[in-house]
């Protein structure tokens, strides 16, 4: 619950596949806090699955605990070029998750990042880069804490889609919506 000192929390490269970072409950959550880059990197990586974690609060879930940027996931230019392709960040909450205003079951936290909240399309410029293939973000908490009720948004962008291709926020049923306030845009899709 104390900083430490990463850089970046936890990095999925382009050789791995199909992980599971967090399982949607309370003794499989991860926390991503107070790293100088990101919380949660995933770079060429696809089919990876990110549900009921906190990122950018401390393990309480309402004390801020700030990244510069929660989640990101893109492509690289390494190695010829490799897509990430087939990421969820969060899932389709039960009826029951639903109903109540707190982040539960495979909702992801994702607050108060200096940047970007998720980012799917990265810095080609500096760090070779390439934007998301396709990606889900479903079920999570934008801004809002793990109690659904205190803002902590981002105060930049929650969900940063830039160049990404072929990325669906939300879904068909209201159990697949996100919540998400705050920030100079709450979602933005404009390729950089």
């Amino acid at each position: 619950g104390s900083a430490g000192a990463n850089g970046t929390g936890l990095f999925i490269d382009p050789n791995s596949s199909s992980a599971q970072i967090g399982d949607g409950t309370a003794a499989g959550r991860n926390v991503f806090a107070f790293n100088s880059n990101e919380g949660l990197d995933i770079e060429g990586a696809d089919n990876n699955t990110i549900q009921g974690n906190y990122f950018g609060v401390k393990p309480n879930g309402t004390t801020p605990a700030s990244n510069p940027v929660d989640i990101e996931i893109t492509g690289t230019e390494n190695s010829g070029g490799i897509d990430a392709t087939g990421n969820v960040v969060g899932g389709t909450l039960s009826a029951g998750q639903a109903a109540t205003p707190a982040c539960d079951g495979p909702c992801n936290v994702i607050d108060g990042a200096t940047s970007f909240g998720v980012d799917l399309n990265g810095d080609a410029a500096t760090e070779n880069e390439r934007p998301a293939g396709q990606t889900t973000i479903k079920g999570n908490q934008v801004g809002l804490d793990a109690t659904g009720t205190g803002e902590i948004p981002n105060p930049n962008v929650g969900i940063e889609i830039g160049g990404g291709d072929n990325v669906t926020v939300g879904g068909p049923s209201a159990l697949d919506a996100n919540h998400v306030v705050g920030g100079a845009h709450s979602i933005e899709s404009l390729a950089e």
